[in-house]
């Protein structure tokens, strides 16, 4: 569809977030957390995630899945205490999420800030069966 309405193939594949992944007002926000995204997912670079995931938090700082991004870096790179903290500001703004999303966050604030792996890992089977 983005296609048919002028937009090239190239800036597609690289803003592409599907909505349920990333609930945000801001498109300037949903364009930093894709950006982030990319190089967490593809490319496994943490450190250069950082940035435009904390892009996204400042142009929308209820952007809850953003913090959770910024969560898993930080845990990633060894940071546990800024790990948590991300994770815990992502559980406060859950509320404010779909459900699917909601999940992903509470599994993280249960790996990174509480530690409980049990309800992360009830979290997580939870979010795959929907």
């Amino acid at each position: 569809m983005r296609e048919k309405l002028g937009e090239s193939i190239a800036t597609a594949e690289k803003f592409d977030t599907p909505l349920e992944q990333a609930t945000t007002p801001s498109l300037d926000a949903l364009q930093a957390y894709s950006r982030g995204r990319a190089s967490m997912m593809r490319k496994s670079d943490f450190t250069a995630a950082i940035p435009q995931l904390e892009q996204a938090v400042r142009l929308d700082p209820n952007f809850a899945l953003a913090y959770a991004g910024l969560a898993t870096c930080y845990y990633d790179l060894g940071e546990s205490a800024k790990a948590a903290e991300f994770a815990k500001r992502a559980y406060d703004l859950r509320d404010r999420v779909s459900e699917r999303e909601r999940l992903h966050i509470e599994s993280r604030y249960h790996l990174f800030a509480t530690g409980n792996l049990e309800k992360a890992r009830q979290t997580l089977e939870l979010k795959h069966s929907n």
